[in-house]
């Protein structure tokens, strides 16, 4: 039976191996832990790690985790239930989107507009700032971002990350990366309702942070356990 991932939503194909690190290295890194409540009401959660050039997403409910090693070209799905791994070439990965990419039918540019509303607020222990984001005249996103962290490289993997993984159009990764411009200057987003037009109703999905912390994390946290078993595609 493969292996159920998260990604494979996205249409994903992971496959194989990775060599297990002998001797843990402790490095500083950053941990967030966020939920989000989908346009449909159901709720999953989401705690993201980050430490020298690698990325780790751990689903809370679906007993799933991403690895991304950016700079060793891999991406891992560990399934904790079935105790087992696959591992799939990041280049590789890229290529094939960048094909299903080329299908996709042109997104027209649109106008992207950020305010502030002045409003302030704290959230889970964050000092925030409202602010918006207008697509074409209409609230795309209400965002309260925070400048009480500073995650620089993260963000940028981060953003890399789910560039990779998404399948988004050039068109689509230019809006977004117009949103991400106009919005950082801002902070962190701390609390995210986005707003979509489904079936001629307007429907939001909220994202929100629980919590930030950085410390230390051991190498073997972006390596599959030891007892793991790996599986072909």
């Amino acid at each position: 039976m493969p292996l159920r991932t998260p990604i494979h939503r996205a249409g994903l194909v992971i496959g194989i191996l990775l060599l297990s690190v002998s001797v843990p290295i402790v490095r500083a890194g950053t941990v967030i832990d966020q939920d989000t409540i989908d346009v449909w009401g159901k709720k999953s959660g989401l705690i993201l790690s980050y430490s020298n050039k690698r990325l780790r997403l751990d689903q809370k409910d679906e007993k799933l985790s991403t690895i991304i090693h950016f700079r060793n070209d891999r991406i891992l799905i560990l399934d904790h239930t079935s105790r087992a791994y696959i591992v799939y070439p990041l280049s590789k990965w890229e290529k094939q989107v960048s094909q299903k990419i080329g299908e996709k039918e042109a997104v027209p540019k649109r106008e992207i507009r950020v305010e502030s509303t002045g409003a302030e607020k704290e959230i889970n222990g964050f000092e925030t700032k409202q602010i918006q984001v207008f697509i074409d005249g209409e609230l795309f996103q209400d965002i309260w971002a925070t400048q009480d962290v500073n995650l620089g490289d993260m963000l940028k993997e981060i953003k890399k990350g789910f560039g990779h993984l998404s399948g988004f159009s050039k068109a689509e990764m230019e809006e977004k990366e117009e949103i991400y411009r106009k919005v950082k200057k801002w902070g962190f987003p701390v609390l995210t309702t986005e707003y979509r037009r489904v079936l001629g109703k307007t429907l939001k999905e909220i994202t929100e942070v629980n919590r930030i912390e950085t410390r230390k994390l051991s190498s073997d946290l972006f390596t599959p356990p030891r007892d793991y078993k790996q599986r072909t595609q």
